[in-house]
């Protein structure tokens, strides 16, 4: 065999490789393939892309540069240096590349939809748009299209063609085919079946390899502490490192040995300099590549590895592909299921998940006595709160729901424009996160019969300002299919109460669990009409209100949900459960605490 067929080969090896997503046989497959035919472009290009998946950027730069000096015209090797640039969050270069791409050749659909992901990092929802309908135009079928242009349209709440393109996406998924991210699903759909679906296509697409469940690398536990390792990008100032600061801190270093895998660097926020204080080892690993986090959480003897992401940004689910740990768990940071068959337990409570819903979930479930976790010791917000900073009067009956934007759903917004419109000089007040959602929401309002000067938008807030802002409020009205999870709470914690409504799926239950935690299940609803009338009762009802509001806040100091050290000993006891499992070779089922 000569040299040329030598090359080729092992350039078919390495594209097989790379289809079936394994990289790492794939880079020595392609590294071969150029030692005998070192010019040929379509290995470079293949080889650069293998190396970006590795994280090997620098590496992957190298040879992208060389790719398109060698062939111009080489649509490809311009997506990958989009890709590099991207992952390097140099954004404005990443566009120009994907551009190119584009250019080169109209009917290459990855440069367009590059394009859109890129805009979408950058807050640029309607440019994000604009790219995912050029690639709709040509095929609707194109890899998680359709996800990613419902999501980028939930940001504006721009909902025009919103049923036609919610049905599309749901008989793609229900085919199997690969339609979206799972995570953009949670605030798009109701259906438990749906979401279990999608997340599995995901799984199987994105991790075909994984590993068995390793042995124990402490063989010997009887004196022993049990290894935890939290994996995390949200290490820093973040709705996830605020609920979670308390239990780090609380967990018993008798018992518990615990570490932190941060998969971003330090945004040098004072709750991060606090969790960096409550760890035993707290590891900066956002420059290793995802095979190299899990040898080194394997390496340092991790017993038990809790995913506090999912498919959530910035997370590398890849680390528990290659096992991270013999027990690997999700909690907090994803409200769903994971869809694969490497993470082993999700942490739930019998609120979230009923009996009734665990085929669900791919994952077996940890039940503890109430789901989330929280900071007892929260900062009250010392900023001097008037209403009429906001532009309200005494007269107003002050809603408001500062969730995500992407939560908000015609049907929600439905629901709450029946509300203003039932209860005289109410107003809704809202987090706005853009522009183009103020104009739309207005524009929605209208077409719904009220007035828009009835909508009241803020922006993000420093903590102190934010945590004050609920005390200009008089009711929060929550979304559905995605709840309000940390927004529950600090609304809660705040002294201002929550309606929700109780839908079918975990991120569409987050609320009642909470508000059960807190001891107000009356404030769970479970319909539209049931919601309306509740939220109209209370603002037309002072004392009624009144009274809710007086036991919220004797509640607080007495039920579960900021009683932190409680919280912290039933997840502990869930772990040395699910750890004696494991030494004793029992299978994995669900357990209760």
């Amino acid at each position: 065999m000569n040299d040329l067929e030598q090359a080729r080969s092992y350039f078919l090896k390495g594209v097989k490789n790379l289809e079936q997503s394994n990289y790492i046989l794939a880079e020595g497959d392609f590294e071969k393939a150029l030692s005998f035919a070192p010019d040929r472009v379509s290995t470079i290009t293949n080889l650069s892309a293998v190396k970006i998946h590795l994280s090997k950027i620098d590496e992957a730069l190298t040879l992208s540069e060389r790719a398109v000096y060698l062939d111009p015209k080489n649509a490809q090797g311009y997506l990958n240096l989009g890709l590099i640039y991207k992952e390097k969050g140099d954004f404005k270069k990443a566009i120009k590349y994907f551009t190119d791409a584009s250019n080169i050749d109209p009917n290459y659909l990855d440069g367009f939809y590059n394009c859109g992901v890129t805009y979408f990092a950058l807050k640029d929802y309607p440019k994000a748009i604009s790219a995912f309908e050029n690639v709709l135009k040509t095929n609707p079928y194109y890899d998680f299209l359709l996800g990613s242009l419902l999501e980028a349209k939930s940001w504006i709440c721009d909902w025009s063609n919103y049923d036609e393109l919610q049905m599309q996406l749901s008989e793609q998924i229900m085919l199997g085919a690969k339609a979206s991210h799972p995570f953009p699903l949670l605030s798009i759909f109701s259906s438990g079946d749906l979401l279990l679906k999608a997340a599995k296509t995901w799984a199987n697409y994105t991790f075909p390899f994984t590993q068995g469940r390793l042995v124990l690398k402490n063989s010997d536990p009887k004196n022993s502490k049990i290894r935890i390792g939290y994996i995390s990008a949200d290490f820093n100032n973040h709705p996830i490192a605020s609920l979670t600061a308390e239990l780090f801190e609380q967990h018993d270093r008798s018992q518990f040995e615990i570490y932190a895998f941060s998969l971003r660097k330090s945004d040098g926020s004072l709750v991060r300099k606090r969790l960096e204080g409550a760890f035993d080892h707290f590891l900066n690993v956002e420059d290793l590549n995802d095979f190299a986090i899990a040898k080194m959480s394997n390496d340092l003897g991790i017993n038990i590895a809790v995913d506090l992401g999912g498919y959530t940004a910035y997370s590398r689910t890849e680390i528990f592909s290659h096992r991270a740990a013999p027990i690997q768990i999700s909690y907090l940071g994803y409200l769903g299921t994971m869809g694969c068959n490497f993470i082993d337990y999700i942490i739930a409570d019998k609120f979230i998940i009923p009996e009734s819903s665990q085929n669900h979930y791919e994952e077996k479930i940890i039940y503890l006595p109430n789901y989330q976790s929280n900071d007892s010791k929260r900062i009250k917000s010392s900023v001097l709160v008037k209403r009429e900073d906001f532009g309200f009067n005494d007269s107003n009956f002050v809603f408001c729901c500062f969730n995500n934007n992407y939560k908000i759903t015609p049907s929600i917004f439905d629901s709450w424009m029946r509300i203003l419109n039932k209860v005289d000089n109410s107003i809704l007040f809202l987090y706005a996160d853009n522009e183009e959602l103020k104009t739309n929401l207005n524009s929605e309002a209208l077409k719904r019969g009220v007035d828009p000067s009835r909508l009241v938008f803020s922006g993000r807030l420093p903590m102190n300002e934010y945590m004050g802002r609920y005390r200009a409020c008089d009711l929060f009205l929550d979304t559905l299919p995605y709840n309000a999870g940390t927004t529950a709470s600090d609304a809660l914690g705040s002294g201002l109460p929550i309606i929700t409504i109780c839908g079918n799926t975990f991120s569409g239950r987050m609320c009642s669990s909470i508000l059960h935690a807190v001891g107000l299940p009356e404030l769970v609803t479970y319909s539209a009409e049931e919601y309306e009338s509740l939220a109209i009762e209370l603002a037309t009802n002072p004392s009624k209100l009144v009274d809710i509001k007086n036991r919220l806040q004797k509640n607080l100091k007495t039920t579960p949900l900021f009683d932190t050290p409680s919280f912290t000993r039933n997840l502990e006891l869930a772990y040395k459960k699910i750890y004696k499992n494991l030494k004793s070779r029992l299978p994995i089922t669900n357990v209760e605490i």
